[in-house]
């Protein structure tokens, strides 16, 4: 492969903030899907950190519940039987549903309880395994590894909560979206570097390298130290037709990485700069 094509593969924002190592989890969407906005941590008997709570779609297949019928006597005069009248109740047919639970999901037992949901309209099925639900199980493949960054129960959306949901959109090329989130972010916190990093990563996918270097201008305002914010305006930079500032950032970068510094910049500093 030609050196040049290389170092351009390469020459790509690679420290976008990923707020979770948890693989992707699909479920089919029309069937089984969940609100990713509605996860949230819940308080059971005092405490968080166990239990989190959300809203999904599912099928759901019950039981149905038999009919039956008893019989009441009416005295008559004297004590004795004047009639016998019987009274039947429906049974109620089973039967397979699509719709839409209140999820309850405990991630250390891996135990889930789907709210309304019962047996022929009566019992409560109560607490079941994950693994019968295949919303309960990606959300909790996907969430509980992550639990303690979930927002609370009655909390506002946090800083954490907009950086993730912003990197799911970011993901989905949903990138309208994944910069209003980051920009939420900032507004409840205008200190936290990593949201100006991420949402110059999303303007850099959108060809809008001088907004990208703005906004990594702040990230390293607010951190000098952070050698990935120098990284990606290196990049952006390079692409924005000032290759001497973009290797002066790119050199600044691999001091502070260290040997976390990604191949590729060190390539463009052997082979771009002076």
């Amino acid at each position: 492969m030609p050196i040049r094509i290389l170092l351009l593969l390469l020459s790509t924002p690679i420290a976008f903030i990923e707020p979770t190592n948890a693989a992707p989890v699909r479920v089919e969407p029309d069937t089984y899907n969940y609100e990713e906005n509605s996860v949230k941590q819940i308080k059971v008997r005092g405490r968080y950190g166990r239990y989190i709570t959300f809203t999904g779609k599912t099928t759901n297949t019950y039981r149905g519940m038999p009919g039956n019928c008893r019989s009441v006597s009416y005295p008559g005069p004297y004590g004795k039987t004047q009639s016998i009248r019987t009274f039947c109740t429906q049974g109620t047919p089973g039967g397979t549903e699509n719709r839409t639970y209140k999820y309850e999901l405990d991630c250390e037992d891996l135990t889930f309880d789907r709210k309304g949901d019962s047996e022929g309209g009566i019992i409560n099925k109560g607490w079941m395994n994950i693994e019968e639900d295949p919303v309960a199980n990606a959300v909790a493949k996907k969430y509980c590894p992550i639990i303690n960054k979930l927002r609370l129960d009655g909390e506002e959306e946090s800083v954490s909560f907009y950086v993730h949901r912003a990197f799911q959109k970011f993901s989905n090329q949903d990138y309208k979206g994944a910069i209003s989130d980051n920009t939420k972010a900032i507004k409840i916190n205008p200190d936290y570097w990593k949201a100006y990093n991420n949402r110059g990563s999303v303007k850099y996918e959108l060809k809008d390298y001088s907004g990208a270097i703005s906004d990594y201008n702040k990230a390293i305002e607010i951190n000098p130290d952070y050698w990935k914010a120098y990284t990606n305006r290196g990049i952006a930079k390079e692409l924005n037709n000032d290759l001497k500032g973009a290797c002066d950032d790119w050199r600044k970068a691999s001091r502070l990485g260290g040997k976390s510094t990604p191949f590729g910049i060190k390539l463009s500093i052997a082979n771009k700069c002076d």
